[in-house]
């Protein structure tokens, strides 16, 4: 982990002393610290806010042939190719040797951990499911996002809280190795994927598309319209984007859509009916349809149960 300290010592400033780096007050505020914890498993940790910006070549941590790099990031915001910002908020994998530039911006938390897992115990792992099988195919360039369930976000803090003690190794070990497990187990469920659906993956074109959705507060957007802004055909950016994110664009635009109404319902500041027409619903009929159907109740029954 030595090298990988060096690396970040170089972009951020700072001494390093026992594995750890402390920000200088000149620089910004913060610390990075990396630690070998047993065969098949490393970790970095990241947390601290700069001053300026910092840039490097390949955000996906470098991987020699052993092991396999997962980020776990905490909305840490990062800017790809110098022009476009994404907030990382979930565990992104991958060994897709792309590389990509990044930058980490100035004046914006940066909460991470980064883990390596040796590819033997990885490999063990997806062997177990059918599915993980399908998500991580032998021999094939993959890249999976995954949200953080309640469960991984308090793996994830954690692991970056974790203060030094005596068993300090063994418990940064012990939630590691969990929050790895969690992970894997989350991505098991998925949705099986057929193998003829895998291609090679872009990253910040995908979380470009994925933030487009996001960003456009639940309006539904043409598919065509976000491949021709990814410079992607719509088909590849159909199987791209479910590759990654386990989800076909379309649901994950209703998905997104389904939560900016339930959160404007609880606001309660407009009618169903203008709800409906902001969210791009044909009529409220239609928005009351879809909206029971994924939520189990109707908008007005939904905002009936709200607490006062």
């Amino acid at each position: 982990m030595h090298n990988i300290l060096n690396y970040w010592r170089e972009l951020v400033g700072g001494q390093q002393k026992d594995g750890k780096i402390t920000i200088p007050s000149e620089h910004g505020e913060g610390t990075l610290d990396a630690y070998k914890l047993s065969s098949n498993f490393d970790v970095a940790r990241l947390c601290f806010k700069l001053n300026k910006d910092i840039s490097g070549a390949t955000f996906i941590m470098e991987d020699d042939e052993d092991f396999y790099p997962i980020i776990f990031s905490h909305k840490s915001s990062v800017i790809f190719e110098g022009k476009y910002q994404s907030v990382l908020n979930g565990a992104l994998l991958s060994n897709n040797k792309q590389n990509i530039r990044w930058t980490l911006p100035a004046n914006k938390r940066v909460e991470m951990v980064l883990i390596r897992v040796r590819k033997s115990y990885f490999r063990e792992i997806v062997a177990k499911s059918e599915a993980l099988q399908k998500v991580f195919p032998e021999g094939k360039t993959f890249t999976v996002f995954e949200e953080l369930t309640t469960l991984i976000r308090g793996a994830f803090f954690r692991i970056l809280e974790q203060k030094e003690s005596l068993l300090f190794s063994e418990f940064l070990e012990d939630f590691v190795r969990f929050i790895f497990h969690l992970l894997m187990d989350q991505i098991s469920s998925r949705e099986m994927i057929k193998n003829e659906e895998y291609t090679s993956i872009n990253i910040q074109l995908v979380f470009k598309a994925r933030d487009m959705i996001l960003n456009n507060n639940g309006t539904p957007l043409d598919v065509d319209h976000i491949a021709r802004e990814c410079g992607m055909s719509n088909s590849n950016l159909r199987l791209q984007f479910k590759s990654t994110f386990g989800i076909p664009i379309y649901q994950f635009q209703q998905q997104v859509r389904l939560d900016s109404a339930k959160e404007l319902l609880k606001r309660g500041e407009k009618s169903i009916r203008m709800i409906a027409m902001d969210l791009g619903f044909s009529n409220s009929s239609h928005f009351a349809s879809v909206f029971k159907k994924e939520v189990g109740t109707t908008p007005k029954q939904y905002q009936k149960q709200l607490p006062e």
